[in-house]
């Protein structure tokens, strides 16, 4: 083999080295950017997790307290339907007794 073959292999196998160096430095940086909007989730993640269970739980309460107050306002209407029945009850009984 010659010598100049010789030094373009090695030239060759310098420059696939030193762009193989370059694609690793992307590829390094890429995963550091990677990594800090990993962190950043993450760390957002917590605070997130923490308040669902929470407002989960205040509406569940807040449900049954409208289910609550509905009940209790149909009992009313009830009542106030059967005031009425016995108002008007009384009423044709006075009107009759008055004819």
């Amino acid at each position: 083999m010659s010598l100049k073959f010789i030094i373009l292999f090695n030239l060759m196998i310098v420059f696939l080295n030193c762009y193989l160096l370059w694609k690793l430095v992307q590829f390094n940086n890429y995963l550091s950017r990677l990594n800090h909007v990993l962190l950043k989730i993450n760390q957002n993640s917590t605070l997130i997790l923490k308040e669902i269970p929470l407002t989960i739980l205040l509406t569940g309460l807040e449900i049954q307290k409208f289910r609550t107050n509905y009940i209790n306002l149909k009992i009313r209407i009830k009542n106030i339907k059967k005031i009425i029945i016995i108002t008007q009850f009384i009423y044709k009984i006075i009107r009759l007794k008055t004819i």
